[in-house]
C-alpha cells in the first residue's frame, strides 16, 4: 500500500508494508514516486525489477528477513546516496544496484555470498564512491 503523509499534497511518497508482508511482485513498484522504503522483517525476496528506476527513492530501510534483492531490484534509482545491505542479505543479482548515480556510500553485512555480475555498475559514477565496506 502506498500512502502520503498526512497533509502532503505531492511528496514525500511513503511505503508502508502490514508487518507480515512476505512477498511481492516482480516490476511491483517500477517508476513510482517513492521516497523513502521501509521494507517488512518477513519479506525475504525483492524480486526483479521491484523498484527499478524509482529516482526520487532517497532512503531504503531493509527488513532483517531479506536474504535475496532480484536482479536490476534498485536499478536507476538515481536518488540513492547510501546503502546499508544488512548481514541476512546473502544474494545480490545482476544489476540489482546500478545506475546509482550519487552512490557515496555502500555497506554490505556479513552474510554475502553471491555478488553478481555488474551488480553495482555505474554506482557512484557522477559523485564518486567516498566510504565502501565489504566483508
Amino acid at each position: 500500500m502506498i500512502r502520503r503523509p498526512p497533509g502532503s499534497t505531492l511528496f514525500p511518497y511513503t511505503t508502508l508494508f502490514r508487518s507480515g508482508v512476505a512477498s511481492m511482485g516482480a516490476f511491483a513498484f517500477r517508476g513510482t514516486r517513492l521516497v523513502n522504503l521501509t521494507l517488512p522483517d518477513a519479506l525475504v525476496e525483492i524480486p526483479e525489477e521491484a523498484f527499478k528506476d524509482v529516482r526520487t527513492l532517497t532512503e531504503v530501510t531493509f527488513g532483517s528477513g531479506i536474504t535475496t534483492v532480484g536482479p536490476y531490484a534498485f536499478s536507476g534509482c538515481s536518488g540513492l546516496t547510501s546503502l546499508d545491505i544488512p548481514d541476512s542479505v546473502t544474494e545480490l543479482g545482476t544489476r540489482s544496484f546500478a545506475d546509482l548515480a550519487y552512490l557515496t556510500s555502500l555497506s554490505i553485512g556479513s552474510g554475502i555470498e553471491t555478488i553478481s555480475e555488474a551488480c553495482f555498475s555505474n554506482a557512484g559514477r557522477s559523485s564518486g564512491m567516498a566510504s565502501l565496506t565489504i566483508p
